[in-house]
């Protein structure tokens, strides 16, 4: 016979043994279904599939070497489409001016090949040069392919230096500066005709003597050329070029740019005046300061234009206007030029003649102006269009009657200051 004790230990066993079944039995049934799969985190993270490029270049890089200065030298990038897509290249584009691609076909179906050919002017250019090719496709998996090629470029003829400054030189005093051709090509070099774009510079070509580069160790020939400012050169800018022709096949043309600015007893502020951006056949002003030393007033008396060689020729004239405060022996012209017709950038001198004091005096000031359809703004006082003639006679008759329009004009906003500004 059982104990109470024992019966009721075993009914307790039983209730809780139950409840433990009962229990799993009950997680059983309310727990859901698994997922068949579940993405992890990495796999979620990863892009979506890429389209692989169409067009497979052979090599998209070149090394052409050493060439000298003044050849042409033409690489090839040969390519193919690898895809199973039909590719345009829509254009070619090259880094700079001096590199010229071809291609001339543009559609290319898949398994096409062609080749990209590419043509650097190595003149003017020396040292290592390196050049791109922008090849821009409606390829979904590329679509600008970037080529270039590298070469060092080999001066055999060439200035000893690039340009001769004569900084300030006093009028009246007469100024030399000398540079040399430097030639190491391995051929004798004959100089032809030698051109200053201002004809009061002299120039002066010497003989070769015997040359060995320091770096290089090339040996050659040095040939002198010296290039004189005279005590007869008006005050104003030095600003003009010396070319010089040669017989070399790679280097035919040296340019040798001269600066400088020879101080007189007048003083011009700005000492070279730019007329700006202006439409053809239309007016521009511009003031110029004049301080003479001494505070000796410059009184001008005629202006004449004298266009550098092949220049359009602008007609200009002068208004004097009363001198800035707290400048004695200053005073200002307002100058008025009218463009030339036709398109592009005229240069030249302004010659000022009047009396210094109660000296006869002439003052040069170099000019600019470039013409173009659109203007600047900022750069046109005003526009008036005006009717030039071809002939050299009629043409200068007009000119005078230009230049006398405009002095009644500047002297009518002088009276009547709400009709314009009379400088800029």
């Amino acid at each position: 016979m059982k104990s109470p004790l024992m019966k009721s230990t075993s009914l307790t066993l039983t209730f809780v043994l139950a409840g433990l079944l009962c229990s799993n039995a009950s997680a059983q049934e309310t727990a859901p279904a698994a997922p068949a799969t579940v993405p992890s985190a990495e796999a979620a993270s990863q892009p979506a599939p890429t389209v692989e490029p169409a067009l497979k270049f052979e090599y998209e890089r070149f090394e052409y070497g050493t060439v000298e200065q003044g050849d042409k030298v033409t690489v090839t990038f040969p390519f193919k489409n690898v895809s199973d897509r039909t590719i345009t290249i829509d254009n070619i584009r090259a880094s700079c001016g001096c590199t010229v691609p071809e291609l001339e076909k543009k559609v290319f179906a898949p398994g096409e090949s062609d080749v990209i050919k590419a043509t650097f002017d190595s003149a003017r250019r020396q040292g290592v040069n390196t050049k791109t090719i922008t090849v821009n496709t409606d390829d979904a998996g590329k679509q600008a392919y970037i080529l270039s090629f590298t070469g060092e470029v080999l001066v055999s003829v060439s200035l000893q230096t690039p340009m001769l400054a004569f900084e300030e030189v006093d009028q009246g005093t007469s100024v030399t500066k000398e540079t040399a051709i430097i030639n190491v090509s391995g051929k004798p070099l004959t100089i032809g005709q030698v051109v200053s774009s201002k004809e009061s510079l002299l120039v002066t070509v010497g003989k070769s003597e015997p040359y060995t580069d320091e770096k290089t160790k090339k040996t050659g020939e040095r040939i002198p050329v010296s290039v004189t400012v005279p005590d007869s050169l008006p005050a104003g800018n030095i600003d003009g070029n010396v070319t010089i022709n040669t017989d070399s096949a790679n280097v035919p043309v040296l340019t040798l740019p001269i600066r400088g600015l020879v101080r007189g007893e007048l003083v011009a502020q700005p000492s070279k005046v730019f007329f700006g951006t202006v439409p053809p056949e239309t007016e521009s002003r511009r003031r110029i300061i004049l301080t003479g030393k001494k505070e000796r007033t410059f009184t001008a008396e005629s202006i004449t234009v004298a266009p550098l060689i092949g220049a359009q020729e602008v007609a200009v004239s002068f208004e004097a206007v009363k001198a800035p405060e707290g400048r004695p022996g200053s005073g200002a012209l307002d100058l008025t030029m009218i463009a030339p017709k036709q398109m592009g950038s005229s240069s030249g001198d302004l010659h000022i003649d009047g009396k210094l004091g109660d000296e006869a005096f002439r003052l040069t000031i170099p000019y600019n102006v470039f013409v173009r359809e659109t203007p600047n703004p900022a750069a046109t006082i005003q526009s008036t269009p005006a009717a030039v003639p071809a002939q050299p006679g009629e043409r200068q008759q007009e000119i005078e009657r230009l230049r006398q329009n405009l002095k009644s004009k500047i002297e009518e906003r002088r009276n009547n200051p709400s009709a314009g500004n009379t400088g800029s």
